[in-house]
């Protein structure tokens, strides 16, 4: 009768197989960041959001002191959420404000003009996309305004914003003569230290502000792969030397994703 002989099987003793899984890094607060986190998961990408900044709230009284008087301006200004929140946090300011409901209050993004809502005010211009854009979009409605009112000139805007805020705006209005009445209601801090855990693979900016904070950390940027939210962030990125390979806009989920997805399938072909 045969012997049949059966290989031995040895244990596999080789290291396990190094994770190949792609990982993301979205600088933004944990508000908001739970729909990105899952649909990055359900295309088999880690994701991972890290807030790297902080906000201290200034000049309490000097804004108190501007609300008091909506007639003395021709309508608020907001471009952040950190705005509002300065607001929303004082019991006085939140009672001033209903004095400002029948003037035009004009936002920049989708969360702040939500929160605006929330303060029962009523913003236009969310749309426009950046700071750059809802400045035409007020100089044409002032502008305008202006007409029918001539030979008065409409009233200035009240301007609540950060200790350093981007110009576009300003600007934009400056040129169409609009006049603008800044108040700076907040300052913001940066997180310099890089977060701990391995370097990711793409990281995820969603303010220049974000950027600022991150181009200080010593990694290697090079190779890091980098994705942008927002019209701001988009040209902002240029300024660190740093170049965006997906250009998602705000609150579109779907595009940040598939658009990260379809870079790292054109570089596994290639």
């Amino acid at each position: 009768m045969a012997t049949v002989t059966y290989p031995v099987i040895m244990p596999d003793t080789s290291p396990p197989m190094p994770d190949t899984r792609t990982s993301v890094l979205l600088l933004r607060s944990g508000d908001g960041c739970e729909p990105y986190v899952r649909a990055f998961g359900d295309e088999g990408i880690d994701a991972a959001c890290v807030d790297v900044v902080r906000f201290e709230f200034l000049n309490e009284e000097a804004m108190l002191a501007a609300l008091a008087h909506p007639k003395a301006h021709g309508g608020l200004v907001v471009t952040s959420p950190r705005t509002t929140m300065a607001w929303a946090r004082l019991p006085e300011a939140r009672k001033r404000l209903e004095a400002w409901r029948h003037l035009p209050v004009y936002t920049v993004g989708p969360r702040t003009a939500r929160e605006a809502r929330a303060l029962g005010l009523a913003p236009r211009g969310a749309r426009e996309g950046s700071a750059a854009a809802l400045g035409r979009f007020i100089a044409g409605e002032q502008m305008a305004l202006a007409s029918e009112m001539s030979p008065e000139l409409p009233l200035p805007l009240l301007f609540c914003c950060a200790e350093e805020r981007r110009p576009e705006l300003p600007e934009t209005l400056a040129r169409a003569g609009v006049r603008l009445r800044e108040l700076v209601v907040y300052r913001t801090l940066l997180q310099t230290d890089p977060p701990a855990g391995p370097i990711p693979d793409w990281v995820v900016f969603f303010s220049p502000t974000s950027m600022r904070a991150a181009s200080a950390w010593p990694w290697p940027w090079a190779r890091i792969r980098k994705a942008t939210v927002g019209a701001t962030s988009r040209t902002a990125i240029q300024e660190f030397g740093w170049d965006a390979e997906v250009a998602a806009s705000y609150h579109d989920v779907g595009a940040l994703v598939q658009g990260i997805m379809r870079r790292i399938s054109h570089t596994k072909q290639n």
